[in-house]
C-alpha cells in the first residue's frame, strides 16, 4: 500500500491518463493500406497505448510514455539545430 493513499494505490483508476498526439499514418495491413489522419490517443495509468487504423482495427504502434523519451534521448544531439 502507498502510505500517500490510505486505502492503497490510485493507478488503475484512470486519473494518470494522459493524451498522446500521433501525425498521420498509412495502415501495413495489405489488405486495407488506408491513410488513417493525425490525431490522438490516451494512455492507461502506466503509461502504455496503442494505434490502430480506423478502418480495419490492425494495430499500427504500440508504445509506452517511458518508451518514447528513452527513444528520443538515444537519437537526441543536442548539436542538431532544429
Amino acid at each position: 500500500m502507498s502510505s500517500n493513499y490510505p486505502e492503497g494505490s490510485m493507478r488503475g483508476s484512470g486519473i494518470y491518463a494522459q493524451e498522446v498526439s500521433y501525425d498521420e499514418f498509412v495502415c501495413e495491413n495489405e489488405d486495407c493500406g488506408k491513410t488513417n489522419e493525425a490525431g490522438q490517443t490516451i494512455t492507461n495509468d502506466w503509461g502504455d497505448y496503442s494505434i490502430e487504423c480506423e478502418v480495419c482495427g490492425s494495430l499500427y504502434k504500440s508504445s509506452s510514455l517511458d518508451q518514447d523519451r528513452d527513444d528520443y534521448f538515444a537519437d537526441y544531439d543536442p548539436n542538431d539545430e532544429r
